[in-house]
């Protein structure tokens, strides 16, 4: 929710909070930092007993004179996904395609051809191509990059957007579902009427192999518009290796994007916000505050731009879960 408002987020934490009231509601704690960011923490319960946390998050939105409200509620009782399995991980983020096989391994044909012919701008600045070759419609180019980091893939997919490209399904983003670190990731774009299938996998020497599958589609992708947060590099954050994924999910608008995931750890809030400070920062982000409830709640506000410099903000919140060894993650970007 955004508000019009001269009430600063202290207040608006305040008058929110006074409407969790006992004995349905039990407020935890409420925490300032400066006039950007307040956090109030709440407690309760279903019908059956089973515990409910519900987190308020009031945030300053950079550039503009509006501030964004967020309430949360979680539950306990999600499960952990199963130990990682041996082979190619899962992590196609929010754009995972349920009939995709494994990518084929660097391919030792390379036909200059096909290469000559094929799209530039699916070939990240720097990587180098290994193997190109046709298969019946499809055409496939392997190619690797010994820099490319997972971080990168949120500006790759907007200089993707800026070249006419767009993203089928939900735009990269978020928190990387991947039952191994490092974390496998890919998305499939269109243009006119071709369609390419992107793969990225991790090399262990460091960097990517890129796996572009491309083919021509009955139906053109002509007239998808261009998405909200097109222009803007979304967070990519991948789990701690202490962590596994009990779920995801996220949704939003025009002017707003929320990311959600569960994660199933022993680790405090803190420490999974360390391992996540990181990753936004690689990606460009700014912290600019943060608050921190020992084993609760660990909060921190970032800043970024778009291509067009607009400001965007961004919030991380995980939230320890009481009764359970789950910490609910929650990112929040809005403009």
């Amino acid at each position: 929710m955004r508000l019009e408002t001269t009430m600063s987020v202290a207040e608006i934490a305040t008058h929110y909070g006074n409407q969790l009231s006992p004995p349905a509601w039990r407020t935890a704690f409420q925490r300032v930092d400066g006039s950007t960011f307040a956090i109030l923490r709440a407690s309760g319960a279903t019908a059956d007993g089973t515990p409910i946390a519900v987190v308020l998050a009031v945030t300053r939105l950079e550039g503009i004179d509006r501030t964004d409200v967020a309430l949360r509620l979680i539950r306990n009782g999600r499960a952990a996904l199963p130990p990682p399995a041996a082979g190619r991980g899962g992590g196609r983020g929010a754009n995972e395609r349920p009939d995709a096989q494994p990518p084929a391994p660097l391919a030792p044909t390379l036909n200059s051809k096909v290469v000559a012919e094929f799209p530039k701008d699916l070939i990240p600045a720097g990587a180098e191509i290994k193997g190109a070759y046709l298969n019946g419609p499809e055409t496939t180019v392997v190619a690797e990059s010994p820099t490319l980091k997972l971080t990168d893939i949120p500006r790759l997919v907007v200089a993707l957007e800026n070249a006419g490209w767009l993203v089928q399904g939900t735009l990269p983003g978020g928190f990387v579902v991947s039952r191994e670190v490092p974390a496998s990731y890919g998305f499939v774009v269109c243009r006119g009427s071709s369609v390419a299938m992107m793969d990225f996998l991790p090399r262990s020497t460091g960097g990517h192999n890129i796996v572009v599958k491309m083919e021509m589609d009955q139906k053109p992708c002509a007239t998808l518009s261009r998405r909200p947060f097109a222009d803007v590099a979304m967070p990519l954050l991948v789990r701690p290796a202490e962590a596994s994924f009990g779920g995801s999910g996220g949704g939003g608008g025009l002017d707003n994007r929320t990311y959600n995931a569960r994660l199933v750890t022993t680790m405090a809030p803190a420490a999974i916000g360390a391992h996540f400070l990181d990753q936004m920062t690689a990606e460009g982000w700014k912290r600019t505050g943060g608050i921190d409830e020992p084993n609760s709640v660990w909060a921190a506000r970032f800043v970024s731009a778009s291509t067009a410099g607009q400001p965007i903000t961004a919030i991380l919140m995980l939230t320890a879960l009481p009764g359970s060894s789950a910490v609910d993650a929650c990112l929040r970007v809005a403009r």
